[in-house]
């Protein structure tokens, strides 16, 4: 049974507790990798600059960017083992797990790769 590691783990606990209960499912059956739980400001203005995001977290806030008035991520990103950021089959066939699971938990979930400019590692929570 596929477990997260160390790193994983610590991400996904930066993220609030829906997404916690989604991932803790998913890692049962489908092995995967947690790449970005919360950022900070700081965090999200280099994930902007560094063209991994188009929003600038000050005009533009990233459902992972965290404050005192939202302690933990809206959002996080995950990719199935082995990471292939190319594999677009693989990705949806993950995402259609991860739906399922937030459907059990009752949990509105939007997919990254449902967006016209994809964003296959990306699930946040629906407003």
């Amino acid at each position: 049974m596929p477990k997260f590691s160390k790193a994983s783990a610590s991400k996904l606990a930066t993220c609030h507790p829906d997404l916690q209960k989604i991932f803790n499912d998913i890692i049962i059956t489908h092995d995967c990798t947690i790449i970005c739980g919360a950022r900070t400001l700081e965090d999200q203005q280099k994930a902007f600059k560094g063209g991994f995001s188009k929003l600038d977290g000050v005009i533009n806030k990233s459902k992972h960017q965290v404050s005192k008035k939202q302690p933990l991520s809206l959002a996080v990103d995950v990719l199935p083992n082995p990471i292939d950021w190319s594999a677009n089959d693989k990705h949806t066939k993950f995402a259609m797990a991860v739906k399922v699971a937030a459907a059990h938990h009752k949990i509105k979930i939007i997919w990254g790769g449902d967006w016209k400019m994809r964003d296959n590692p990306h699930f946040q929570l629906e407003d």
